[in-house]
């Protein structure tokens, strides 16, 4: 039987000392790189674990097999290397400073932690739906590569991964680009990717704007992947408007205390894009003004998943397909899903 540090002390110093077999060490109190690793239920003893609180979910969505996923959004994670640093400027060194403040470091480590003991524990693969990175930096990906690697995961950017900081995002030359070098580090294709788990089909796309320069290709992915005809799942980042939920943003804005968009953000014909995809009225990417009017078309549709908002929440998207809202990890929230 392997024998973790929490059971040994469980069975009793003073009876494996009379037996001769207590190790030289066993009565010290270790630094933790010098510990078993922790595996399986234990690993949900752990205090890291405290105040990470995941919402179970049941989709039925005609799973051959029901499965499950780890859904997770919103972690914004405020990382630099040295090599950030030394390209950074007063500006950039100021914002930086200012977002470690703003997402309550290291909370936001610490949940995202959490995140992947719990993935780890349940045996579970992870859907990112985005902003994993406060913004983009070879420090913040250098943590992505290293927290994910060996893990079974899937992600759709985050528009904090396309415009994270107070300067201009990438330009329309800079795109294909600037793609490439994050698909270096994320598991997947930015514009559109697909992963078929017990016969349903998890379509992640971009609606942030990384693939405004390819809006053609893009679309055309995407509807090569419901054309497969199996029951799908879409992710992405920015929810698509529903009027329950503009109205319950809305109301979130209002009632926070000392919320930065209480003066902007008075009523639902105060949306926009940055809010919610896809506006009555207001101007958008064109593939979330095209989905918006395609996707309630596709009898395929089984499900929406998303961010963005920070809080959870769900609302009819269109007859039969629920949009569902996952609150961010930097604050504990998680969708614990179960296909079936």
């Amino acid at each position: 039987m392997k024998t973790d540090r929490r059971t040994f002390l469980g069975l009793g110093v003073s009876a494996l000392a009379s037996a001769g077999v207590l190790p030289l060490f066993a009565l010290d109190d270790r630094q933790p790189w010098y510990e078993p690793e922790v595996s399986g239920d234990a690993l949900l003893d752990q205090p890291i674990l405290d105040g990470f609180k995941p919402t179970v979910l049941e989709l039925k969505v005609g799973a051959k097999k029901p499965f499950e996923m780890l859904h997770i959004s919103d972690s914004h994670l405020v990382m630099l290397g040295s090599d950030d640093f030394a390209r950074a400027d007063k500006k950039d060194i100021a914002y930086f400073r200012t977002r470690l403040k703003v997402f309550g470091f290291p909370k936001n480590v610490e949940m995202f932690a959490a995140a992947l003991v719990y993935a780890k524990a349940k045996k579970l693969p992870i859907l990112h739906t985005g902003d994993l990175l406060d913004f983009v930096s070879e420090g913040g990906l250098a943590k992505v590569r290293r927290d994910m690697a060996g893990r079974e995961w899937i992600y759709s950017i985050g528009n904090h991964e396309y415009s994270g900081t107070a300067k201009p995002s990438p330009k329309s030359e800079w795109l294909k680009d600037a793609r490439g070098r994050m698909e270096k580090t994320f598991p997947n294709a930015i514009p559109c990717a697909a992963k078929v788990v017990n016969g349903v089909n998890i379509v992640t796309i971009d609606n942030v704007g990384m693939s405004k320069d390819m809006f053609e290709a893009q679309f055309a992915a995407i509807k090569k992947e419901f054309a497969k005809g199996l029951p799908t799942v879409l992710a992405y980042h920015i929810p698509f408007y529903t009027p329950e939920l503009a109205q319950h943003s809305v109301d979130v804005i209002q009632t926070t205390p000392n919320h930065w968009a209480r003066n902007a953000v008075k009523s639902v014909a105060d949306l926009h894009s940055g809010w919610l995809a896809a506006c009555p009225g207001k101007g958008d990417l064109k593939i979330n003004k095209t989905l918006v009017e395609w996707l309630p078309k596709q009898r395929n549709l089984k499900a929406l998943l998303c961010g963005h908002k920070h809080f959870e929440f769900h609302s009819q998207f269109c007859e039969n397909v629920t949009q569902y809202v996952c609150g961010a990890t930097f604050n504990g929230n998680a969708y614990h899903i179960r296909f079936m």
